[in-house]
C-alpha cells in the first residue's frame, strides 16, 4: 500500500490517504503513520511513524509540528470512516457501544453527522468530487482496494481545485490553438492577473478587453488590434472554471478571404444558373410548350369539326397519354359525323304533296346524332304513307336502329298498305338486333293514306297521340291509340284503325321532345299548351305553320334551357277541293 501511495506523487496531487482495514497504519502524503487503540479511541504513535522530509514542497522548518497540530485529528476521522466502510462492505458488524462512541468522535472532529459523512464517502467511490476535510473543501477521489475478495484498503486522493483548473486550462489552450485558421483562444486568470499563453506583446489590450466579459458573449462584435493584426474578439466568463475568463480571436483577414471565396462562388453560381436557365427554357419549350401547341391545334380541329385530325409527336409521358385519349375521342367523333351524314340522308325533303294531301315535316336534332326518324313516301299513284319514330337515346346506336327501320320500310312491299304489318315487322327486327351492348327500343307511328279518297289506316307503337285539328270548329282532338313500344316486349301485337280525316283537317305527328321540354322555371310545355299552340300558330302555308310551332317552342324553352331531346313534327293536311285545284295548277 505504501508503494502504491508513493506512485501517486507523479500525478501532481495535493495529498493522499491509504487506510488498511485491519493493519493499524495510515500512509499519507505527509508520511507513514502507525496508530494504536481501539477503533473508537485511536492514537497516533509518533515513535513508529516517519515524515516525508525529502519532498521539496513539504521540506520546511516546523513541518512535523504543523502536522501534529493540524492533521492528526483529520487522520483519526479518516481512519475511523475508512475502517467503518470496510466493515460495512465485508459484512462485519461493530459492537453497539463501539459504534455509538465512533459516531460521537467522528462528528466532533468533522462537524457533520456520522451517517452523512459515511454516505458522502460511499457516493464518491470511483469518481472525483468535492469533499471537505475539516475546514478545507478539496477535490477527492475514493477507491476501495480488494484482495482475496475482501475490502482491505480505502484509498483517498485529493487535489486543490485551482491546480486542476490550471492543468486543464494549459492543456485545452494548447490544443485549441493548433488550428489552420489562426484562431486564437486565450485564458485570463483573474486572481493572478496572467494570460495563458503569455507570448503576446500587447497584453494590456487583451486585459482591458477581457474585463468586459460576462456570462454570455456580447451580441455586438468588437474588433481589436493585437500585435499589428485586426481580430474579431469575443469574451466570456468561465463556468466551472471560476478563476478564469476567456477570449476568442478570429483574424479579419480570414473573413476577407472567406468573403472573396463566397463572392467567387456566387459569381460562378450566377453563371451556372444562367446556363441552367437557358437549358431549362429549351427543355421547357421541347417538353411542355411544344406539346401544348400540339394540343391547341387539336382543340381547333374539334372546333372546326375536322374529326380526321390526329395528334402525334407527344412522346410517352403525360402529354402522350392525353394525345392517345384525344385520338381515341376523335375516332368516335368521326364516327358520329359519319352517322350524322347517314342519318340526314335518311330524312325526306321537308315538303311532300300527292292528290288531295300536303305534308311538311322536319326533325331537329339537339346533339350531333339524334334518335328521331320521320318519313313520307309515295306507295303508288293513289297512296302514300307518313311515319314518325323515336329511338330511345342518341348517338351511333340510335342512328343504327333508325337506319334499320328505314331499310325495313323500303323493303316492306305490299305490307306498306297495312300499318299493323309494318309495326310487327319492325318489332321483330329490333328484337333480333338486341344484344348485351345494343338494347334500344323505339316508339313508332305509321299512317297509310289513299291520296284520292282520304281513306286511311293508322297504327301506334308507344308514340305520342297525334293531334287532329278541325279549324272549321276551332277544335283539337287527340287520337288516342295506345300500343307497346317496339322492342320492349317479345310478344307485342300491333293493330290498326282508320281515322275520321275530313277535307280541311290537319293531322300533327310529333315526338315527345316538344311536350316534355321545360322553361327556365322548370315548368313543362305539356299537352294542353301544345293544343293551344297548334290553334294559335295556324297558317294555310304548311311550312309557315311548322315554323310558327317551332318558334313557339323556342320562345318557351329560351336560350338558358338545356334541351337535349330531339324535336320532330310532321304536319299532314287534307286539302279541300279548291285547295287541291290550286296545288295541281
Amino acid at each position: 500500500a505504501q508503494a502504491l501511495c508513493r506512485r501517486l506523487i507523479n500525478y501532481d496531487i495535493l495529498g493522499y490517504y491509504c487506510v488498511a482495514s485491519e493493519t493499524p497504519c495510515l500512509s499519507t502524503y505527509d508520511g507513514f503513520f502507525k496508530y494504536t487503540g481501539t477503533l473508537d479511541n485511536i492514537k497516533i504513535d509518533l515513535s513508529k511513524s516517519r515524515f516525508n522530509y525529502q519532498l521539496p514542497r513539504n521540506n520546511y522548518k516546523g513541518f512535523e509540528e504543523h502536522v501534529k497540530k493540524n492533521r492528526f485529528e483529520e487522520y483519526k476521522a479518516l481512519i475511523m470512516l475508512s475502517r467503518k466502510l470496510c466493515c460495512d462492505i465485508n459484512g462485519e458488524e461493530l459492537p453497539g457501544l463501539v459504534l455509538s462512541k465512533l459516531e460521537l468522535v467522528v462528528e466532533s472532529i468533522m462537524q457533520k453527522s456520522f451517517a452523512e459523512l459515511t454516505y458522502s464517502l460511499i457516493e464518491r467511490i470511483g469518481c472525483i468530487k468535492e469533499w471537505g476535510l475539516g475546514s478545507r473543501v478539496l477535490l477527492a477521489y475514493f477507491k476501495v482496494i480488494s484482495i482475496n475478495n475482501k475490502a482491505d484498503y480505502v484509498l483517498i486522493v485529493v487535489w486543490y481545485p485551482k491546480d486542476l483548473q490550471k492543468q486543464f486550462i494549459n492543456e485545452i489552450i494548447t490544443e485549441t490553438n493548433r488550428n489552420s485558421n489562426n484562431f486564437k483562444f486565450i485564458a485570463y486568470n483573474r486572481y493572478e492577473k496572467i494570460l495563458i499563453p503569455e507570448n503576446y506583446q500587447d497584453k494590456e489590450v487583451l486585459k482591458t478587453f477581457v474585463r468586459k466579459a460576462g456570462k454570455k458573449p456580447s451580441e455586438e462584435l468588437e474588433i481589436i488590434n493585437l500585435d499589428g493584426e485586426n481580430y474579431i474578439a469575443v469574451s466570456l466568463l468561465g463556468e466551472g472554471l471560476d478563476k478564469y475568463s476567456f477570449i476568442g480571436l478570429y483574424p479579419m483577414k480570414n473573413i476577407e478571404i472567406e468573403i472573396g471565396k463566397q463572392t467567387t462562388m456566387l459569381f460562378l453560381f450566377g453563371i451556372f444558373s444562367f446556363i441552367l436557365s437557358i437549358g431549362l427554357a429549351q427543355l421547357l419549350s421541347k417538353n411542355f410548350l411544344y406539346p401544348l401547341q400540339i394540343l391547341q391545334e387539336g382543340a381547333l380541329a374539334i372546333e372546326n369539326r375536322n374529326f380526321k385530325h390526329r395528334l402525334s409527336g407527344l412522346g410517352r409521358d403525360e402529354f402522350g397519354e392525353v394525345g392517345g385519349i384525344f385520338n381515341h375521342v376523335m375516332v368516335g367523333l368521326e364516327e358520329l359525323e359519319i352517322a350524322k351524314i347517314i342519318q340526314e340522308s335518311l330524312f325526306p325533303k321537308p315538303e311532300f304533296k300527292q292528290g288531295k294531301f300536303s305534308v311538311y315535316g322536319k326533325s331537329v336534332t339537339m346533339i350531333d346524332v339524334g334518335g328521331d326518324y320521320i318519313d313520307f313516301l309515295k306507295v303508288d299513284d293513289n297512296s302514300f304513307f307518313v311515319l314518325l319514330g323515336d329511338v330511345a337515346g342518341h348517338g351511333v346506336g340510335a342512328a343504327v336502329i333508325m337506319a334499320m327501320a328505314k331499310a325495313n320500310i323500303l323493303s316492306a312491299g305490299e305490307s306498306l298498305r297495312s300499318p299493323a304489318k309494318v309495326l310487327n315487322s319492325l318489332h321483330k327486327t329490333i328484337l333480333a338486333a338486341k344484344n348485351s351492348k345494343q338494347r334500344k327500343i323505339m316508339t313508332f307511328q305509321y299512317m297509310y293514306i289513299n291520296s284520292e279518297t282520304g281513306e286511311n289506316l293508322f297504327s301506334n307503337a308507344g308514340g305520342c297521340f297525334p293531334m287532329l285539328i278541325r279549324h272549321s270548329e276551332n277544335l283539337v282532338e287527340e287520337i288516342k291509340m295506345p300500343g307497346a313500344t317496339l322492342g320492349a316486349f317479345k310478344k307485342s301485337v300491333y293493330k290498326e284503325m282508320p281515322l275520321d280525316f275530313r277535307p280541311g283537317d290537319v293531322l300533327i305527328l310529333y315526338s315527345d321532345g316538344i311536350v316534355e321540354c321545360v322553361n327556365k322555371n322548370g315548368e313543362m310545355f305539356g299537352y294542353d299548351r301544345l293544343k293551344k299552340t297548334l290553334l294559335d300558330c295556324w297558317d294555310e302555308n304548311l311550312e309557315t305553320y311548322y315554323n310558327n310551332i317551332y318558334q313557339a317552342y323556342f320562345d318557351y324553352v329560351g336560350q338558358q334551357a338545356d334541351a337535349t331531346d330531339d324535336l320532330s313534327i310532321v304536319v299532314l293536311m287534307y286539302n279541300k277541293e279548291e285547295e287541291r285545284m290550286k296545288n295541281e295548277d
